[in-house]
């Protein structure tokens, strides 16, 4: 199924809305959750590689979604992976002038 988003920076894009492919079926667990790839870890958040800003997807965590005091040690914040999202933005821009 084909979805059409809108990004924060006015562009509209097209996703497809298929099921995760390290998610067992079965079982509906993670099969690769120690070393996901930086999108999971980031979720609901994802940094959109046109303009660096991260989206908040909140409608697909639910009820699940608690936004937690900035001072809270309970949680994390887009801050605690500034540097991994900067290295994958970089690569991806790498890639994509190729």
């Amino acid at each position: 199924m084909v979805e059409q988003r809108n990004a924060n920076n006015g562009h509209v894009f097209l996703t497809l809305s298929l099921p995760c492919r390290f998610l067992d079926p079965k079982t509906g667990q993670c099969t690769v959750y120690e070393s996901r790839p930086l999108v999971c870890r980031l979720f609901p958040f994802y940094p959109e590689p046109l303009t660096g800003y991260a989206t908040l997807l909140p409608v697909q965590c639910g009820d699940n979604l608690k936004l937690l005091d900035s001072n809270s040690r309970d949680g994390w914040g887009l801050k605690d992976f500034e540097q991994d999202i900067r290295q994958w933005l970089s690569e991806l821009w790498r890639e994509a002038k190729t």
